[in-house]
């Protein structure tokens, strides 16, 4: 029970995120968005911002993550607003870094889902393509 409470508020907190983020970036505030992003890593990966920012995607990602539905998606999804975020503040070294993370999430997620996503194929494209 401790385990499934922990995966669901671990839900909840990124789907919170992920709107606010969405607004943010929606109304071009870059650097509101990015202080709200660098702020949620606490809450979601219980790492401040610079940690998030040194550590290799495998450290991020518990086994219970590994398992949740949903869970891959949306850490992916974060790692990719955060990069959009960064490099549109002109910040290239976060963002490469984001991507990097966004990219490991969601095909780790495509490889363990049992169904097939084409907003996530199209999101792992994009991400490939401005990888280097």
């Amino acid at each position: 029970m401790i385990r499934r409470d922990y995966i669901m508020r671990i839900i909840s907190q990124l789907i919170k995120a992920l709107g606010k983020l969405s607004g943010l970036i929606t109304a071009k505030q870059f650097k509101e968005a990015f202080d709200y992003g660098s702020q949620q890593s606490k809450e979601l990966f219980g790492l401040d911002f610079r940690q998030l920012l040194d550590s290799a995607p495998e450290e991020i990602m518990s086994e219970e993550m590994r398992k949740a539905q949903g869970v891959l998606d949306s850490m992916g999804n974060y790692f990719t607003m955060m990069c959009e975020v960064s490099s549109n503040m002109g910040d290239y070294e976060t963002a490469a870094n984001m991507r990097v993370k966004a990219l490991f999430f969601l095909e780790t997620a495509e490889s363990e889902s049992k169904s097939f996503s084409l907003d996530r194929q199209v999101a792992i494209n994009e991400l490939k393509e401005n990888l280097f």
